[in-house]
């Protein structure tokens, strides 16, 4: 599951996620990349939610750095917290 929360004043949300059947096959990346134009065609900065460390070291390529790591409270979930700047165009 990629979770794409977009935040300047009041906080938006975008969820896109790909079946692992279809992984490795673009999909994510043109998902990402329309929320991104979206994003900084609006003004908004993004973070991301990585479930696992593979899919946080897949982000700096876009333009995200890893800002936290942390559990979740009372859940048993690990997540990597990474954030990109709106890029004007």
């Amino acid at each position: 599951m990629m979770l794409l929360a977009r935040m300047r004043g009041s906080q938006s949300e975008s969820r896109d996620s790909v079946d692992p059947a279809w992984h490795r096959e673009g999909i994510g990346e043109a998902l990402l990349r329309a929320d991104l134009a979206s994003a900084d065609r609006d003004g908004f900065s993004c973070s991301l939610e990585a479930p696992t460390a593979d899919v946080a070291r897949y982000h700096p390529r876009r333009g995200f750095r890893e800002v936290a790591e942390t559990d979740v409270p009372k859940s048993g979930v690990h997540v990597w917290l990474v954030r990109g700047e709106s890029r004007p165009s």
